[in-house]
């Protein structure tokens, strides 16, 4: 039975083989992820990460792709929701040979606007920011994780720029149009590279 992890907003991860089988454990704090977390995580090979605080509008983005996307996906991937510790990643990405990282951008770009940054051996350029409601943001938290020597094998981030980060939900209308646009190349380039995005 696949084995899906969601992160909350406090950053605890929740392991679901099925709805009635709910348990909670800390991915960023205490207590660590259990052999029996991480034996399951690895049994897949692609880690898909939304990132975002779907409370603050287009911040929201990454979170939406990847509840597009979990339904849509081939079992050897995972999908998880970051809303909470950025750092928390660290662990989470740990035995995965590709993870994919979804986020807001708020970069002076157009809204809407996508790129694709592969940060497999160094940071995004600082010119490209991540909208963060966080203590630590995507760029630093890999920036972080390059510096440790805690990065996995490829990581691919998409990044969309976003438009409204205030409070309150749903997405502007150039964001959701970007969503759908990277929902279609995530999945396009997990059918053409066999996951080797």
């Amino acid at each position: 039975m696949p084995f899906t992890l969601c992160i909350s907003v406090d950053g605890w991860i929740r392991p679901r083989s099925d709805e009635a089988s709910l348990r909670w454990l800390s991915i960023g704090g205490t207590p660590p992820l259990s052999p029996e977390i991480r034996g399951a995580m690895a049994t897949h090979s692609i880690l898909l990460i939304g990132v975002g605080n779907p409370y603050r509008q287009d911040d929201g983005a990454g979170i939406v792709v990847a509840r597009r996307l979990r339904p849509l996906l081939p079992e050897r991937v995972e999908c998880v929701e970051c809303t909470g510790d950025l750092v928390a990643l660290m662990d989470a990405w740990q035995g995965y040979d590709l993870v994919i990282v979804i986020d807001a951008m708020h970069s002076g770009r157009s809204a809407g606007e996508v790129i694709r940054l592969d940060a497999s051996e160094q940071p995004p350029p600082a010119h490209v920011r991540f909208a963060s409601t966080h203590a630590v943001s995507l760029s630093e938290t890999l920036a972080l994780a390059h510096a440790l020597n805690r990065m996995p094998p490829k990581v691919v981030v998409y990044g969309i720029e976003g438009k409204h980060f205030g409070e309150g939900e749903g997405l502007s209308a150039e964001v959701a149009k970007a969503v759908e646009d990277v929902v279609r190349y995530i999945l396009q380039e997990l059918r053409e590279g066999n996951g080797d995005a």
